[in-house]
């Protein structure tokens, strides 16, 4: 069986971390029209789940992006926690799953805490996967989509501004959505280090529930230069934790890439990937 690096299980690490209101499930096991069905990870991340809960008590749980890693077995649901016990696992090899042995570092249980659920949306922290060498500390937080709940979103649904803070009240994420155009702010630093921003602003699409962003420009709130040892320093500029403007804005050199995002509203709340804004 293949051995998975340090550096794919870290890359799961870098995954944004994703901001909640209370939980809107009460803590009883919900219904199975609820949590049956498909269930499809954020396809813009490096690695995502796809997970079929079936209502004879079975699952298929498969890693989707470059993983292709697959197990089935059977789950339960109670108190906010689904527990997956598999029996069968699988890789991907040329063009089909193939059944191999059970794989190192993996307790036996697969536990996803649930922190929120509704018709369209999931969102959970996965605990002791053996993809992720069977952490059973640190839960791995992802939000899932329900196949078949697409919305038909529309532009004017989005217009306005959608913010994400945390825990603090600080915003780290500002999306401001203008017609056809959209500015796209992230912050961070408010844990006392140098505080930070970037913008990117482009133009935007929305159709069958998948968003798509054009950039045309990105910038940062720092630019780079060498001191007298040949050393990279950075030379910050000052930004305003209200606007989330920078004194100076510095051009990135690259070209920024265009990407699509999965959305769905709910509660007031825009779903986008992996990534939960709040209607300012």
């Amino acid at each position: 069986m293949r051995k998975y690096s340090l550096f794919a299980i870290m890359a799961l690490a870098a995954i944004v971390f994703i901001s909640c209101d209370k939980d809107k499930d009460d803590g009883k096991d919900v219904s199975d029209s609820e949590l049956t069905g498909t269930w499809i990870g954020c396809q813009d991340e490096y690695h995502y789940p796809i997970v079929t809960f079936k209502n004879d008590g079975k699952y298929e749980w498969q890693w989707g992006g470059i993983a292709k890693l697959k197990d089935t077995g059977k789950y339960t649901y109670a108190n906010k926690e689904i527990r997956m016990t598999p029996s069968e696992y699988y890789e991907y090899e040329s063009s089909d799953f193939i059944k191999v042995d059970v794989p190192e570092y993996f307790s036996g249980t697969r536990r996803c805490k649930v922190l929120e659920i509704n018709e369209g949306i999931m969102s959970i922290e996965v605990y002791g996967d053996y993809f992720m060498g069977g952490e059973d500390e640190y839960g791995f937080p992802y939000t899932l989509f329900k196949e078949g709940t697409e919305q038909n979103i529309t532009q004017s649904d989005l217009k306005g501004t959608w913010e994400n803070y945390d825990e603090k009240g600080n915003v780290t994420e500002r999306m401001v959505f203008d017609g056809n155009r959209y500015t796209w702010y992230i912050v961070w630093g408010w844990d006392g280090a140098q505080l930070e921003a970037s913008k990117t602003v482009g133009t935007w699409s929305v159709s069958k529930g998948h968003m798509s962003l054009d950039p045309t420009d990105t910038w940062y709130s720092y630019e780079t230069g060498v001191d007298s040892n040949n050393k990279t320093v950075y030379n910050y500029s000052t930004v305003d934790p209200k606007t989330l403007e920078a004194e100076k804005w510095t051009k990135t050199i690259y070209s920024p890439r265009s990407s699509t995002y999965r959305v769905y509203l709910s509660g007031g709340k825009l779903y986008m990937g992996s990534i939960v804004l709040i209607r300012k």
